[in-house]
């Protein structure tokens, strides 16, 4: 039995399903909008009047464009920095002092992460130093000394200031 194409409802022709052509969408992103290209975006489309029309399934593609414009990392770059430390996700929730719930969004690409935690991200993948203050830091530990203990570690491979 073949699957029942939807009708278009301006004007009752069948839709078919198609990516859309390379366009521009005005994306918003932490109170900013931003002109992106936008590639690989399916869409429902009806030959017969010209209209296009986009569902749930366009918003990996909105998101994977707009990530890439503005430079946050990307789940698979996330997931290969989280596995090349041997840690958990859990662990790496930690770490970073963010909600577990939130790393599996990130990764799922359900949510775009901030450009705060992209940038904290980046430095804990880079830096052993940073990781070791922040897997040091705890609650009975005050700022003062974990920031002097990072600073008295070894910064061997360290880019100069």
């Amino acid at each position: 039995m073949s699957q029942k194409l939807p009708k278009c409802y301006q004007c009752g022709g069948a839709f078919t399903r198609r990516i859309a052509p390379p366009h521009h969408r005005k994306l918003r992103y932490e109170g900013t909008a931003y002109d992106v290209l936008v590639t690989d975006m399916p869409e429902w489309h009806c030959a017969a009047c010209d209209l296009s029309v986009t569902d749930e399934e366009g918003d990996e593609p909105l998101q994977a464009a707009l990530r890439k414009h503005i430079g946050l990392l990307t789940p698979q770059q996330i997931k290969a920095g989280i596995k090349e430390l041997g840690i958990t996700q859990e662990k790496f929730a930690e770490r970073i002092r963010c909600a577990p719930e939130s790393i599996s969004r990130w990764l799922n690409g359900a949510v775009l992460q901030s450009r705060v935690y992209d940038c904290l991200m980046r430095i804990y993948f880079e830096f052993p130093q940073v990781r070791n203050a922040l897997d040091e830091f705890s609650p009975g530990v005050t700022f003062g000394q974990t920031v002097a203990h990072a600073r008295d570690a070894d910064v061997t491979g360290c880019p100069a200031a």
